[in-house]
């Protein structure tokens, strides 16, 4: 399984309305590398351009449409996560930083190694230090990660289950050397992950084959219990959600790889669609919702989020959004 992620808005400290950012996770089976690349080939051709990355900005709207025909075609599915940065205000954003700056740091203690205390000490620091789009960054896109995980195991057991035994993370670099946002994500995203599924467990179905994850359960005896001891928080279920995003997990640059440009340009349509800002947004929200996957308890597919709470939308977009959601793919078959 190749899991593509890409943003769009930089997720700017704002009190204007409408400032949408968003992070699209594009969820495909290995059997479909060579129709991605011939979609993008296509593209390619349509402009006449050598260019090494097609953005939706060089698109007209009826290439892009057909674009996202092209891509419902295939077995694919995009998950993202979307925010009104209006929503998330300064003083809001300052906050939740700090705490969850103090979060890293609350029971260093109990760690048995000054190396450890010192580790969790740097990373503390580090979140504090991140500028305030880049922390909102961080935590949406965690948030992403963990709803990949969660509905796209349960879309894909059943229709692809051997895709399952490895799972392939490619997101979009920000730089050819690391940057303290890449370091800062790749520590804390395996522990907050984890903290998450206590709180909504991944939903596993009997009956279904999840053989294929064998390599991404905890072995007898090694399940954690740091977290439940300290926290009081419920058994963690039987998936290393560590090793599942970490253990085949990199940063590329998306010029090289094509589904890292699919990502791209499903995040960019996903955020022109919430600005409202297509010529026929009530295709636009058929089309990309022909790529999503029905979410549980009438939750949208794309998922609307905020620092407090889930985002509320109103009027016209919601109505778009419900639209959408008639569209999206069944979860169960």
């Amino acid at each position: 399984m190749n899991i593509f992620v890409d943003e769009s808005g930089t997720f700017p400290t704002t009190n204007n309305a409408g400032s949408w950012s968003v992070i699209a996770a594009y969820a495909s089976p290995e059997c479909d590398r060579r129709s991605l690349e011939k979609i993008v080939t296509s593209l390619r051709g349509s402009q006449k351009t050598y260019a090494a990355e097609i953005k939706l900005g060089a698109l007209s709207e009826v290439q892009y449409f057909q674009f996202l025909e092209d891509l419902a075609k295939l077995n694919g599915v995009v998950f993202a996560a979307a925010t009104e940065m209006s929503l998330n205000s300064p003083d809001l954003a300052s906050h939740h930083q700090s705490m969850q700056a103090e979060a890293v740091v609350k029971y260093k203690e109990k760690m048995l190694h000054e190396s450890m205390r010192q580790a969790l000490t740097d990373l503390s620091n580090a979140v504090k230090k991140l500028p305030p789009n880049l922390y909102a960054q961080l935590m949406f896109q965690i948030t992403l990660f963990h709803d990949v995980v969660a509905r796209g195991v349960l879309y894909f057991v059943q229709r692809f289950p051997q895709t399952l035994g490895e799972i392939r993370w490619r997101v979009d670099q920000k730089d050819v050397i690391p940057t303290e946002y890449e370091k800062v994500f790749r520590r804390m995203l395996p522990a907050i992950l984890q903290s998450i599924s206590m709180r909504e467990p991944i939903m596993m179905v009997q009956g279904f084959d999840y053989s294929y994850l064998k390599n991404y359960e905890f072995p007898p005896g090694e399940k954690p219990t740091f977290l439940q001891s300290t926290y009081n928080l419920p058994d963690a279920d039987g998936l290393d959600l560590g090793k599942m995003v970490g253990g085949n997990f990199k940063f590329v640059d998306s010029k090289k790889v094509i589904g890292v440009q699919i990502a791209d340009l499903l995040a960019s349509g996903i955020r022109r669609f919430l600005k409202s800002e297509f010529l026929d947004n009530d295709t636009a929200a058929m089309l990309l919702g022909r790529l999503t996957v029905q979410a549980q308890k009438s939750k949208l597919p794309l998922k609307l989020v905020a620092l407090s709470t889930d985002a509320i939308v109103k009027g016209s977009l919601a109505k778009r959004l419900k639209l959408l959601d008639k569209h999206a793919r069944p979860m169960l078959i």
